[in-house]
């Protein structure tokens, strides 16, 4: 079985109001999301991506991220956010808008402000057909099932 792989759309963490929020929609309001991934990223500090600037150069800072410049991972795990909290947020229903977490970038180098407005999105299927999971188990088997 394999299924495309969506992407939600690029924000940064920090900005305030909805309109800056994570958005993952399956077009099928009979299909349910199934996050794949979450992708954080810090730009270098010279790009002055901040909590501060970061709405104001929004494609320059939220919009991608660069492979080769910028400090990134993926399915990031730290004591201030945890990437699962999405996917309970998320798996199971047709939509869902989040507001993006701050994640600290302590794991780069100190070319990447510890404060910068982070870059988010995640990548996520859509499943057809399936009611809403309440079992976060069997939707687990079904990623694992999907490779």
């Amino acid at each position: 079985m394999q299924e495309n792989v969506y992407k939600s759309n690029p924000t940064c963490a920090q900005l305030p109001g909805t309109e800056y929020n994570l958005n993952v929609t399956c077009q099928n309001t009979t299909d349910v999301i199934a996050i794949k991934k979450f992708v954080v990223a810090a730009k270098p500090e010279q790009q002055n991506c901040n909590a501060s600037t970061a709405a104001n150069q929004f494609d320059e800072c939220c919009s991608s991220y660069d492979d080769d410049t910028d400090c990134h991972y993926e399915n990031p795990y730290t004591p201030f956010v945890n990437s699962y909290s999405y996917s309970e947020q998320c798996n199971g229903k047709s939509t869902c808008s989040i507001q993006p977490q701050f994640v600290p970038f302590h794991m780069c180098n100190s070319t990447y402000p510890k404060y910068s407005a982070n870059y988010v999105h995640v990548d996520f299927y859509c499943i057809p057909g399936l009611d809403t999971f309440t079992d976060e188990k069997s939707l687990l088997l079904i990623l694992f099932l999907m490779k």
